[in-house]
């Protein structure tokens, strides 16, 4: 009988665990895209800095991108909207991460700030890129001496 009720105890005690992991979802909400890149510059640089991680866009309407991320048996489905000026990363979806309504699985923040990250560092070699696309300015004359 002891059995049984070390068992038991040890199931409620992995079963409190599990709520352990779970944390507040964390969406991305208006962040600042920088100055010079499009929106379809924004969209490609998105889809190509994200994919390292795993990360699949596909494109849903003009300024809205829905990503997937799929890790084992888990997969999380993110909102991605933006404007000339701002996008928001958003939760959608997910599958195996606990999602009770508020909370999550803090893998998926994990990968959700992962993928600001890459979004932002994405953003900043397009913007270096448009920058060195840029025609190079006229010489200006010089400035005469004479007064």
């Amino acid at each position: 009988m002891a059995k049984w009720g070390f068992l038991f105890v040890f199931a409620l005690m992995l079963s409190g665990c599990a709520h352990l992991n779970l944390y507040p979802v964390m969406n991305f909400e208006d962040q600042p895209i920088l100055d010079g890149v499009t929106p379809q510059a924004f969209q490609e640089a998105v889809i190509a800095g994200t994919v390292r991680r795993g990360w699949i866009f596909r494109r849903v309407t003009d300024g809205h991108l829905e990503g997937t991320l799929q890790v084992r048996s888990h997969s999380a489905v993110v909102d991605l909207r933006h404007t000339e000026s701002t996008y928001s990363i958003t939760y959608r979806d997910s599958m195996n991460l606990m999602f009770n309504g508020s909370e999550i699985h803090r893998n998926d923040n994990r990968w959700v700030v992962n993928l600001n990250r890459d979004i932002r560092a994405a953003m900043a070699r397009a913007s270096v890129d448009l920058e060195a696309e840029a025609p190079p300015l006229e010489e200006l004359p010089a400035e005469s001496s004479e007064l």
